[in-house]
């Protein structure tokens, strides 16, 4: 299971850094006990956790799942059937993340296909450093932006400061996909 993997390497970069849980709770903003359930897949970090957990310890997103990168790095090709999912359906967020490009070792974006499926509305906002932006595919997706709304549709985009507390949501009984692309501080 994916969230098992991602609990082990988050785990053993942490201490290949030698940082304790209480220090990389720090440098995050998180409580030591939310790092801890983490590294024990007792919850799914959502992206823009996994965005700060993954720029705190120095590395990708990607990197947290422990692939083996390609040795030629200047095309990576990864077909519809290949993706990485980082956060599957029923996890305590309820989206589906898939990694679009977890085979580019060193890479200034993280671009992902996200599921918002129908009638999951996560009350919970997310915020986090860098940039983000959203291309949606199929369906409508309500974007709550800090104390603004926006309806999204098939075509729309929308790129915006992810440090405003935000989370999107699918409208209606058909799930909503889009394309996601997060750039992290550091890549800035």
């Amino acid at each position: 299971m994916i969230e098992i993997k991602i609990a082990k390497k988050i785990r053993q970069l942490r201490q290949e850094s030698q940082m304790t849980q209480d220090m990389l709770a720090r440098k995050v903003g998180f409580s030591k006990a939310f790092i801890s359930k983490i590294e024990n897949h007792a919850t799914s970090p959502s992206i823009a956790s996994l965005s700060k957990i993954a720029t705190a310890l120095g590395v990708s997103i990607s990197a947290l799942l422990d692939e083996v990168p390609e040795t030629n790095q200047d095309i990576i090709l990864v077909r519809k059937g290949q993706r990485k999912k980082i956060v599957g359906p029923g996890s305590n967020i309820g989206f589906a993340y898939e990694s679009l490009a977890f085979k580019k070792k060193k890479k200034t974006m993280e671009p992902f296909i996200v599921k918002y499926p129908p009638g999951s509305h996560v009350k919970r906002l997310f915020e986090h450093e860098g940039e983000e932006m959203v291309f949606i595919l199929q369906g409508k997706i309500k974007l709550i932006y800090g104390s603004k709304v926006f309806i999204l549709k098939e075509g729309d985009a929308a790129y915006f400061n992810p440090a405003i507390p935000h989370r999107g949501e699918s409208i209606g009984n058909k799930e909503g996909v889009g394309l996601c692309v997060l750039v992290p501080p550091s890549k800035r």
